[in-house]
């Protein structure tokens, strides 16, 4: 960016002002003058370079793709240049310098002491293999020796291993001596190094980055994190974009509000929260969880999994157990199974199921429903006895009186109905499973409507089902029809989160745009979610992929995958994704959102909602030429749109208007006008809307609303109704 040094005089622009435009500008002023000089570096938007080789093939070239798209998936925005320009391109205004090792090899000593000369000034750098450049940085190789697991001192949890045991020239000893070790290999042996040269730093990894996929995860997954924790590239815009779910079983010493601050923290939008442990004594205090979730602009839904309705639920009533094949009561996996068949089980469940919805719940999630329990082990079909199940008293009294015959035949080995022998008699209780539980799945969603409506609530009713598009006898299994399902989701608009089986989760995380473009095609233009389970999948036999979990550049890229098609993203679970991931994740949100400056003008073009944000942003801004309501000190919400954006340094009137400091959802318009602001929006829940002052009136489409603020989330937070509105406050005085 070419921003001229300029003088200030007395009468043309006040210093204060001046200073303000200074920062944003990204100039220095020089103590004890009135002179402002340029800086090198724009820290409001990184320049970020990725020199290139344009006619490598095989290993090298996923090596520098993978740098490509591991940038990408972080929120940043590299410019490719080919690698021979290095030798007269300008630097000083690169905030981040990548040269694969395809191109570094190319590079002359006088190319290498040029880019030193600009690392020394300030300049990022990342590089991988041994090079010329590495040569001048100081680092030497030893001899090639197999490598497999290695150890990530940036984030103990991953263990990263290498399944293909390449053979990798590691640094020989830790040179240079200032350097710190990030990554090293079993034996100590150093495998990346950080190395602070003058005042700027560099990324250097021994071997290739990632020769493997193209997608920056097959060695060193972390990346992005690396990115913005130690080099401190950050990325310009970020998004609070993510569902998650939410058990707490894993954070019981943790309190709600301490939660709440984290979820706000990883830009998490919606918390899913297992209703289950209503049954624990105590109970888990949901009502505190809601209260402290709103209070921080964070929704929060009920997480079902019928028909485990709860530990304590089965505890009390051991009459209602399902049963297995083997007439044992059926507890699988974690889900203890009770016979929703039953209508006095059935009656009782939605009794206190009533009860537990009086708390102030944004949404309902019926996740995974099926009287057969959605786990791994009920794929098994016939095969385990111990998770096949429908085998109670009314379930077999019912099929009996359709079909003629006890199920339990299925599994006696001297009967003609012997499952092995009698497929046509296995499949009739197939069909009967299915039927049974959509008539189950009907009824409880049915329920919940009446409520919804009723009540005048505003929840959202999510559908979460499992995908068996790749295995089709996966709707026999699980007892769960998936043409039922969208019938049920376009007869009464809820909202479909489908879940892919566990067998894909070895996939890579394209599989989650094939995903998305089945349903996409199935529901139109209906909104639907896909849920993400981050969790131990890996294999060590999987080539390439270096950790076990995804994490870093794989699982940014199963969000990008995910979210090309579905509405929205939601990830299993809230504490399996690990936290170095969460941090850097509300960049790799808002990716997709365009931001660049044009002299002293930001020229934005968002497909969805994001926050600009570095703690340097002045408090007011003009939105395409008019004063922008939503907006404060360090940060400015982009609605969705092409938009222009240019500080605001005009004299301010009297005290400061009420603004919008924070939207859960998407911010379509937002304007003021003396002591009201509107604010059209797009939620399909409630909409947490946070106000720098308590609102004293409030209108939604011209109608008057009652709504109470809550004190939280740096001003006051109000729930607007779900749906495309535009509401009308008014502060107080």
């Amino acid at each position: 960016m070419n921003t001229p040094s300029f003088s200030l005089s007395r009468g043309i622009l006040p210093r204060t002002l001046a200073l303000t435009l200074a920062v944003f500008l990204g100039l220095s002023v020089i103590p004890g003058t009135r002179t402002l000089q340029a800086q090198t570096r724009d820290s409001l938007f990184p320049r970020v370079l990725i020199a290139w080789s344009a006619t490598t093939r095989g290993a090298d070239s996923l090596d520098q793709q993978s740098f490509l798209t591991a940038l990408r998936v972080t929120g940043l925005r590299p410019r490719i240049v080919p690698a021979e320009s290095l030798a007269t391109t300008d630097l000083s205004a690169v905030s981040l310098l990548v040269i694969p090792n395809v191109s570094a090899r190319t590079l002359g000593r006088a190319a290498s002491y040029r880019v030193l000369k600009f690392l020394r000034n300030g300049l990022k750098l990342v590089s991988d293999g041994p090079s010329p450049l590495m040569r001048e940085l100081g680092i030497a190789f030893g001899p090639a020796e197999r490598v497999f697991r290695v150890h990530d001192h940036t984030r103990p949890p991953a263990e990263i291993r290498w399944p293909d045991t390449p053979g990798v020239r590691v640094v020989r000893g830790k040179n240079p001596d200032s350097a710190t070790v990030l990554y090293s290999t079993s034996k100590g042996r150093p495998l990346a190094l950080l190395v602070r040269t003058g005042n700027g730093l560099g990324l250097c990894f021994a071997p290739l980055f990632d020769p493997l996929t193209g997608e920056g995860f097959g060695r060193f997954p972390s990346l992005p994190d690396l990115l913005v924790r130690e080099l401190s590239v950050i990325p310009p815009i970020r998004r609070n974009a993510a569902d998650a779910y939410f058990d707490p079983g894993y954070r019981e010493s943790i309190p709600p509000v301490k939660l709440a601050a984290l979820w706000k923290k990883w830009g998490i939008r919606t918390v899913h929260i297992a209703a289950w442990d209503s049954y624990s004594t105590p109970s888990y205090p949901y009502r505190a969880l809601l209260k402290a979730l709103h209070e921080a602009g964070i929704l929060g839904y009920a997480w079902l999994e019928w028909p485990y309705i709860g530990k304590g639920f089965w505890d009390r009533h051991p009459e209602w157990r399902e049963k297995n094949a083997l007439l044992q009561d059926a507890h699988i996996d974690f889900l203890y199974l009770m016979d929703l068949q039953n209508p006095d089980c059935m009656q009782a469940a939605s009794r206190d199921l009533t009860g537990l919805l009086q708390e102030d719940w944004d949404g309902i999630d019926v996740a995974e429903f099926s009287i057969t329990g959605g786990v791994d082990q009920a794929l098994e079909g016939p095969g385990d006895a111990s998770a096949f199940t429908g085998f109670t008293d009314i379930s077999r009294q019912n099929f009996r009186s359709q079909y003629g015959f006890d199920p339990l035949q299925l599994f006696d080995r001297g009967s003609p109905r012997y499952w092995k022998a009698d497929s046509a008699g296995l499949g009739k209780f197939y069909r009967f499973r299915i039927q049974t539980n959509d008539r189950l799945l009907r009824q409880m969603m049915r329920t919940l409507d009446s409520l919804n409506r009723s009540g005048s609530r505003q929840w959202e009713l999510m559908l979460t089902v499992l995908d068996n598009t790749p295995h089709p006898e996966a709707e026999q299994l699980l007892a769960t029809s998936m043409s039922s399902v969208i019938q049920l989701v376009r007869e009464f608009g809820f909202t479909l989160q489908v879940e892919d089986l566990a067998s894909q989760w070895v996939q890579p995380p394209d599989r989650y745009t094939n995903l998305g473009a089945h349903y996409r095609n199935i529901l139109g233009s209906r909104d639907f979610s896909i849920d993400i389970n981050v969790v131990p999948s890996h294999t060590l036999d999987q080539t390439v992929f270096a950790t076990e979990q995804a994490i870093g550049a794989e699982l940014a890229r199963q969000w990008e995958s995910a979210s090309v098609h579905a509405s929205r993203v939601c990830f299993y679970a809230e504490n399996s994704v690990y936290e170095p991931d969460w941090d850097f994740l509300p960049f790799s949100f808002a990716s997709r959102i365009e931001a660049s400056k044009r002299g002293d003008t930001i020229v934005v073009n968002a497909p969805e909602t994001g926050i600009f944000s570095n703690p340097s942003l002045p408090p007011r801004w003009l939105l395409d030429g008019r004063s922008w309501p939503a907006a404060g000190q360090g940060f400015v919400i982009l609605p969705k749109g092409a938009h222009t954006l240019l500080p605001d340094l005009r004299p301010p009137h009297g005290s400061r208007a009420l603004a919008l400091l924070d939207i859960s959802d998407e911010l379509l318009a937002c304007s003021s006008a003396g002591d009201s602001l509107s604010i059209d929006y797009e939620a399909p829940a409630r909409c947490a809307i946070t106000l720098s002052k308590p609102p004293s009136h409030i209108a939604v489409d011209g109608i008057p609303l009652t709504v109470k603020a809550a004190s939280g989330n740096g001003g006051a937070v109000i729930l607007a109704p779900r749906g495309r509105h535009r509401i009308i406050v008014r502060a107080t005085d």
